[in-house]
């Protein structure tokens, strides 16, 4: 099984648990491979903007008062975000340092004391990613959390030879011939709208998510780099309709799949 195959049956495997889940519901995924928490978070987010819903995120980064902070966007919800019933995705892998996994285990015990108001303020599904050694402590810590779970599992890393795969498909795109006319027309129309300052709206800002993904899937990752981020400059002058937040929302989710295709997970 190649690497796509593998993401791809993780994902049908979530999409199924959120196609079939009336009212609440706890997943908990254990996971140290970045790139496929982010694809399930980027498949997501797709499934349920075409399902006209959309993804709660509280991604967690440390600080100050992170505790609290945390706790309080978790448990005390507007009855705005109770109304949507939409999932709440909850990150707890990106930072792993020890001040970090100390913060995950105070939040899991507070989680566990408070299940009952996490019930009552989400009525959809609840997913937590946490480092893959936290499995045997999340139950063991966090008891009564786990008793109420309804899916988990273990996501490891990709292995060696994955690795080489992935890494072959990228350099056989790189020294190929390049895209084909119809990822090249997506590249073309993009600069085309760019630089016409009556087309400099919502349709060029699309016109650039097309030649991201185009750029990406040629290996082109500085180009694509580039028109992320002129594409996301325009997406933030669209103003604040649900289309254009819409659109904000994946010109920044390319700049950051750039990001990851080359490398720089600090960005």
């Amino acid at each position: 099984m190649n690497g796509g195959e593998r993401y791809e049956r993780f994902w049908q495997e979530l999409r199924h648990h959120i196609e079939w889940t009336q009212g609440f519901a706890l997943l908990f995924y254990f996971c140290d491979d970045i790139q496929l928490a982010y694809f399930l978070r980027q498949r997501l987010q797709q499934f349920l903007i075409g399902n006209t819903s959309r993804l709660q995120t509280v991604d967690c980064y440390g600080g100050e008062a992170w505790l609290e902070n945390t706790l309080d966007r978790l448990l005390s919800r507007s009855e705005k975000w109770r109304l949507l019933h939409a999932p709440l995705w909850l990150d707890l892998t990106r930072d792993q340092t020890e001040q970090a996994l100390a913060d995950y285990r105070k939040l899991l015990l507070r989680l566990n004391e408070r299940r009952d108001s996490l019930r009552k303020y989400y009525v959809d599904p609840v997913i937590i990613l946490l480092p893959t050694s936290f499995q045997q402590e999340c139950r063991l810590a966090a008891p009564d959390l786990w008793s109420i779970r309804s899916f988990s599992e273990i996501i490891h890393p990709p292995s060696p030879t994955q690795v080489i795969e992935q890494r072959s498909e990228r350099e056989s795109a790189r020294e190929g011939a390049g895209p084909d006319k119809h990822q090249q027309a997506l590249v073309d129309e993009w600069e085309r709208l760019k630089n016409r300052q009556d087309h400099r709206g919502q349709g060029a800002v699309r016109a650039s998510q097309r030649a991201v993904r185009a750029l990406l899937k040629w290996g082109w990752y500085d180009s694509a780099e580039e028109v992320s981020r002129e594409g996301l400059e325009l997406a933030r002058k669209l103003g604040d309709t649900p289309e254009s937040l819409r659109d904000l929302s994946v010109s920044l989710d390319n700049v950051s799949q750039v990001a990851q295709q080359q490398g720089r997970w600090g960005d």
